[in-house]
């Protein structure tokens, strides 16, 4: 099992190496997130940056559309021009990361040092990455400006090393079936989603099911639509301000907005006008 360092500086931070503000950037850091649901959604990010998870679940979607699991040991790659979901299934989700620039990010590509057709690679759950990550982070934050070109091959460097040591993550059929189970019940809100049928329909037995998913996602299968709904919601209420509350509602296949609003009150502590409001 992974632990997080005791002396680590929780955040990113990041350095130009010329330019001053407009200069070419790299950087690093540590994050953790605390909600499960979307994280990006069809996101296309300004800078590189390739993650090494920590603790914690999670999917993501590529620019192609295939779905890949996220676990402890995985690393996965945001890359400029190339837009992808993340999803967390667990939380809390820890990861640290390395950033890069995206006009450096495009000599690495021209060069196959990096593969925008596998974003998503698994090293194994080695707490020596994790002190790496945590020992390249700290020299980020204490060197010199006169030092930013030998922080810029530190990086590389183990930005090399980890994306040569990754390769395909073993996954178990209890996995497999939990990773696609919940993939069902992120999408669809009006619908209903018989889990019943579902596992008689792919021969999971249902009990077993439900089991394995509370034992990998820690809720259970409705509890964790409810959570993916509430999710989506919290979403439409900030990217949609066009739609009214009751509109969103119906988008999410409740019956009105007050059923809408008393769920997402008694899950977010707050109402959807208050949490399109204030946050």
């Amino acid at each position: 099992m992974l632990t997080i360092p005791e002396d680590i500086i929780l955040g990113c931070y990041r350095r130009h190496l010329e330019g001053g503000a407009h200069g070419e950037l790299i950087g690093g850091g540590f994050m953790q997130k605390h909600r499960t649901g979307i994280d990006h959604r069809d996101y296309d990010p300004p800078s590189y940056a390739l993650s090494f998870v920590i603790e914690g679940r999670g999917e993501y979607i590529d620019y192609r559309g295939n779905c890949h699991a996220l676990k402890p040991g995985s690393i996965f790659s945001r890359i400029p021009g190339y837009p992808h979901t993340t999803r967390i299934t667990t939380a809390p989700f820890w990861e640290c990361y390395l950033d890069f620039g995206a006009k450096l990010v495009e000599s690495l590509i021209a060069m196959r040092m990096i593969d925008p057709d596998s974003p998503v690679g698994f090293v194994g759950a080695d707490q020596l990455w994790v002190e790496q990550f945590n020992r390249i982070h700290k020299r980020l934050v204490a060197a010199s400006p006169s030092e930013n070109g030998a922080m810029l091959v530190e990086l590389l460097d183990l930005h090399q090393r980890i994306v040569a040591a990754s390769g395909p993550a073993p996954e178990s059929p209890d996995r497999v079936m939990v990773d696609e189970a919940a993939r069902l019940l992120d999408r669809n809100f009006p619908e209903r989603i018989d889990m019943r049928s579902i596992c008689v329909a792919r021969g999971w037995g249902y009990e077993r099911f439900r089991k394995r998913f509370q034992a990998e996602l820690g809720v259970s299968p409705g509890r964790y639509r409810i959570r993916c709904r509430l999710a989506e919601g919290a979403r439409l209420l900030k990217g949609r301000p066009d739609l009214s509350v009751g509109a969103i509602a119906a988008e999410l296949g409740y019956a009105n907005a007050y059923e809408f609003s008393a769920q997402f009150k008694k899950y977010n502590g707050t109402s959807p006008l208050a949490f399109r409001k204030y946050g």
